[in-house]
């Protein structure tokens, strides 16, 4: 009796892999590599569960992810390259590349099958480390709502499949890049910066420094100013962790000021 399917609908196919995996298990060993494989699968993880991202199959350096709408494999494309940006290091590189490609495909027990799996897997094989490659199907899908830039690659002959496709690279502009800070700035907003200067005991010499404290949770001695983003502020700035420990050695005199953005590092 012939297995039941059913169609899946329309998804967002994500494929990536890491490049120069295996000549890096042969340059530093088996232990380095699975350190490499670790932060590499947790940052992958960590960028495709904001957009429902369902990991499908993961194999080595490669994974499989499915997504309900293209547009969300797009946003997690991205954030999977700009995490592994952010993670790499001289001695542990993470270079990945991303395919991508949408369509129909049929649900079986042994999950979605059908030729728009198949496309993504080899976009994913076009794709150089800290690319993100799309179809022609998911540029058209997602152009006008989503605000990236769609390079073409021309039309390109994958393995396997009959034809030749066209290709895009995605890339943040500028301006999605200052929205994306702004969201994540939005999850700061509301933290009072405290500007504190310790004069000691004896020899009236001062320290300073900035720490970050809630509302409501200045110190008693805490002077508040308003004060512009961005703005020169007297004193060394010191990690937050010297700030406390210096200012719980008893401050006699801090100042402050809110700011409902993040300070200049």
């Amino acid at each position: 009796m012939a297995e039941r399917t059913e169609p899946a609908g329309t998804k967002g196919f994500l494929f990536c892999d890491l490049r120069g995996y295996t000549a890096f298990i042969e340059h530093h060993g088996d232990q380095a590599a699975a350190e490499l494989l670790a932060t590499y699968r947790h940052l992958v993880r960590s960028a495709i569960a904001p957009h429902a991202g369902a990991e499908i199959r993961t194999e080595g350096d490669s994974v499989y992810v499915v997504f309900p709408a293209a547009s969300s494999a797009v946003e997690a494309g991205l954030a999977i390259v700009a995490a592994a940006t952010d993670e790499s290091t001289k001695d542990a590189p993470i270079r990945v590349g991303v395919g991508i490609h949408a369509g129909e495909t049929v649900a079986t027990t042994e999950g979605l099958v059908g030729g728009a799996v198949n496309i993504a897997a080899r976009v994913c094989a076009k794709a150089q480390a800290g690319e993100v490659l799309v179809t022609d199907t998911v540029r058209a899908l997602t152009r006008t709502y989503l605000p990236y830039r769609y390079t073409s690659l021309g039309t390109q002959q994958l393995k396997g499949i009959a034809g030749g496709i066209p290709l895009y690279r995605v890339e943040a502009i500028p301006s999605s890049r200052r929205a994306r800070l702004r969201r994540q700035l939005g999850a700061r907003r509301g933290r009072v910066l405290v500007l504190y200067w310790v004069r000691s005991g004896r020899s009236g010499s001062r320290d300073g420094g900035l720490c970050a404290q809630p509302p409501g949770r200045l110190p008693v001695s805490a002077r508040v100013h308003q004060g512009r983003r961005g703005q020169d502020r007297p004193g060394p700035q010191l990690r937050r962790r010297d700030a406390s420990r210096r200012a719980a050695a008893g401050a006699d005199r801090c100042g402050g000021w809110f700011d409902l953005g993040c300070q200049r590092r």
